[in-house]
């Protein structure tokens, strides 16, 4: 996901499609001011200052991060994303370098920082599983075991696990570590585009923290007790047992399987 996000903003922007790229206001916040070379501004201290020979190209590329990123960024993403991307196009300006190789090194930099900055990530379904995870989330470290109280495991329309809130129940799961680059991937596994799944912060306990972790919840109501994914649910249920889970593998062994 995130090689497509950055390919797709190196073509547009190099390609001059990016709307950035035709005039406007160059980019200026979150710690980075782009401006004209030998036009540095007044009052910038504190700030990474990219004096460009093309400063259009310099801010769409900030520009085209700032919305491509839209559903990851934070305050915590957005104070180390846009310094680093900014301190190597500045570096890259300084050397005199053509457009192709400022826009490669502000990518490469961003790639960096989204594989380097980290998130909580509660998985109550089939990313409890570790060579999944592995496969989906490559920078993805297992915390342990962790339950979220006042919600229940349950199964959506299209047959995958979801939950939903319900005060007295409790659902045990995995806790991982991810990177952000980890986290664009999730969103394309669980369809968060497409209105499958939409994310939430829920208050777990276990693998030595507490906090309020990100997890993919269902929009595809009403939920059920069936699922017609046999494969799926052994698998849940499989990555529940390695974890220790007993909670859960006796919930997902009360689904019935329909064809």
């Amino acid at each position: 996901m995130l090689s497509t996000i950055t390919s797709n903003i190196r073509e547009s922007v190099l390609g001059g499609t990016s709307k950035y790229v035709r005039g406007g206001e160059p980019f200026g916040g979150a710690g980075v001011v782009v401006c004209a070379r030998g036009e540095r501004p007044d009052n910038v201290d504190g700030y990474v200052v990219v004096e460009a020979e093309d400063p259009a190209l310099v801010s769409a590329v900030l520009f085209e991060l700032r919305d491509a990123l839209a559903s990851v960024m934070d305050l915590d993403l957005r104070e180390r994303l846009y310094p680093e991307v900014g301190v190597a196009a500045r570096e890259a300006c300084g050397l005199g370098a053509g457009p192709e190789r400022t826009v490669d090194v502000m990518l490469k930099a961003a790639e960096n920082a989204l594989h380097a900055a980290r998130r909580a990530y509660f998985a109550y379904g089939s990313n409890m599983d570790a060579a999944q995870m592995a496969h989906r989330c490559p920078d993805a470290r297992l915390v342990g075991a962790a339950a979220a109280d006042g919600w229940q495991l349950w199964m959506d329309q299209a047959g995958y696990a979801t939950i939903a809130e319900a005060p007295g129940e409790r659902v045990e799961g995995a806790l991982w570590d991810i990177s952000v680059a980890d986290e664009l991937e999730l969103d394309r596994y669980e369809g968060v585009a497409s209105d499958c799944y939409e994310k939430h912060a829920i208050h777990v306990t276990g693998g030595g923290v507490e906090g309020s972790p990100l997890v993919y919840v269902s929009l595809r109501t009403p939920v059920t007790m069936e699922t017609f994914r046999a494969d799926y649910l052994e698998r849940c249920m499989t990555a529940a047992r390695e974890l220790g889970l007993e909670a859960a593998v006796a919930r997902l062994g009360s689904f019935g399987v329909v064809e």
